[in-house]
């Protein structure tokens, strides 16, 4: 028979049960990565979580205000693309309107009026300020911004017209403008619009007022030299205003003109429905008979002929 095995020597042992520690050290290591790793994990997915909700609790406001700047922008492209050829038209031609509607007599009234149709080119986005203001919940606003701007414009305007009444019409240059940059900075503030945004909005107004005042300029050349009477010449005056405005919206294939272009559609389908009815005579054939039937209203339907 055999006997027990020999123990391992000393050495053996030792050895193994350093490998042992060494592989219970890797493990636990390995095992303290590993947790830190989890909690590393763990607070990414929550920081990405917060910010996906945030995200999508805020993204109909980002949703709205983005729609409502292009909203924005297009209402004073078309409001300039009227105005702005509109008040040089009256600008350029004061003087044959005033001399035939007022009179010889109010013809010192021209310098005023041509001085305010060019101050008040900057109002033309006067009528939305407020409106945008109150459906960007800021309606403090309006409030803060007329605090800013009409106090100084009431100083300016009570100095200049320390100096007569053409110095006081002609403070609204400077006056109007101020009212109107202090109204764009609120609005851009909370839409996000910038001087860029505002250029390119009104490149394609400004050139169709140019083409327009060049037609309404001729007109009026013609009336200084004599070849034409005032009332003629504020007739022509108009018809070239009307042909160079339109040219110059489709130059600049303004958006205007499909909006234009729209209206005359709809008026187009809506017309025969304002005519007037008129009684409809119908034809009834019967075997060997044929009777014309007027159709009455249903009052003169309901009546019946008494003896």
């Amino acid at each position: 028979m055999k006997g027990p095995a020999a123990p391992p020597p000393p050495q053996e042992l030792l050895q193994e049960l350093v490998s042992l520690r060494r592989r219970i050290a890797e493990s636990e290591q390995a095992r303290g990565q590993a947790e830190a790793i989890h909690r590393r994990t763990i607070k990414e997915l929550a920081r990405e979580e917060a910010r996906l909700r945030s995200l999508v609790e805020t993204l109909p406001d980002v949703i709205w205000l983005k729609d409502l700047k292009g909203v924005y922008l297009d209402a004073i492209e078309l409001l300039s693309a009227v105005q702005w050829p509109f008040l040089i038209f009256v600008a350029i031609m004061a003087r044959s309107i005033i001399l035939i509607w007022l009179g010889q007599n109010w013809l010192e009234i021209v310098p005023l009026v041509r001085v305010l149709c060019i101050a008040n080119l900057a109002l033309f986005a006067a009528c939305l300020s407020y409106p945008v203001l109150v459906a960007v919940g800021h309606v403090r606003d309006a409030l803060v911004s007329s605090f800013i701007s009409l106090p100084p414009s009431l100083v300016v305007i009570l100095f200049a017209a320390l100096f007569g009444v053409q110095a006081a019409a002609a403070s609204a240059l400077v006056t109007l403008p101020f009212q109107a940059a202090v109204a764009f900075y609120f609005i851009g503030r909370h839409l996000g619009i910038g001087p860029g945004d505002l250029a390119r909005t009104f490149l394609k107004s400004g050139v169709v007022t140019a083409t327009t005042a060049s037609g309404v300029l001729g007109c009026a050349a013609l009336i200084e030299v004599g070849m034409v009477t005032p009332f003629v010449g504020l007739i022509s005056a108009f018809c070239s205003a009307t042909v160079c405005w339109w040219f110059g919206l489709a130059l600049t294939k303004h958006p205007l003109l499909h909006q234009l272009y729209r209206a005359a559609g709809g008026l187009a389908v809506i017309a025969p429905r304002l005519r007037p009815s008129r009684p409809v005579a119908v034809k009834l054939a019967m075997p060997g008979v044929i009777k014309k039937v007027e159709i009455r209203n249903a009052h003169n339907e309901g009546r019946s002929d008494r003896p």
